[in-house]
This record gives C-alpha cells, structure tokens and sequence, in this order.
C-alpha cells in the first residue's frame, strides 16, 4: 500500500515536471577585440594608440524612454517599471524575457 502512494507521488511529480515550459538563459555574443593582429606592425604617432585588445559582450535589450505602470494594487498585483535599459536573459519557445541590471 505504501509503494502503491509513493509511485503515485512520483508518477504525478514526473509528469507536472514533463508539463513545464523549459526555460533556457541568453548567452551573450562574444566579440574578441585584437588590434594589431599577431605578428603584424602598425605604425603611430605620438599620442595615438597601438594596441587595443579586449572582449566585448553584447545582448538584445530595450531602452524603456517612459514610466510604465499597471494594476492598482489591490485586486491585482502593481507593477511599476522606471526608465532605462531592459536586457534580455531567458527565453521560453514563445516568449523573451526583460529584466533590470
């Protein structure tokens, strides 16, 4: 009787987990900045510059120009967002998801 409970436990568990949306995280695209590329010369002037080496990250995101708010916080949740810049960090098969720094 009590193999019987736990199988059912774990039958209902494995099949809400098979029902649930995966969520995957945004990685985001990666650029190398090399100047000059090996083995190369580059010839500059006083005050210009010779070697710029770096890694640049970069995401979709929004710039939100205006306040945003919904609900009136008491029959649903308020909801308030200021202005600046929304990046993307999760996405689902229909949706893509904003969040702040």
């Amino acid at each position: 009787m009590i193999i019987k409970q736990y199988l059912m436990v774990f039958l209902i568990g494995l099949f809400l987990l098979g029902c649930a949306t995966p969520m995957q995280f945004i990685t985001p695209k990666l650029t190398v900045v090399d100047i000059p590329k090996i083995n190369e010369e580059k010839i500059a002037e006083l005050g210009d510059t010779l070697v710029n080496k770096g890694r640049i990250y970069t995401f979709n995101a929004l710039r939100l120009e205006n306040h945003i708010s919904a609900g009136d916080g008491f029959l649903t949740k308020k909801i308030s967002l200021e202005p600046g810049i929304l990046k993307a960090t999760m996405r689902d098969r229909k949706w893509l998801y904003y969040t702040t720094d």
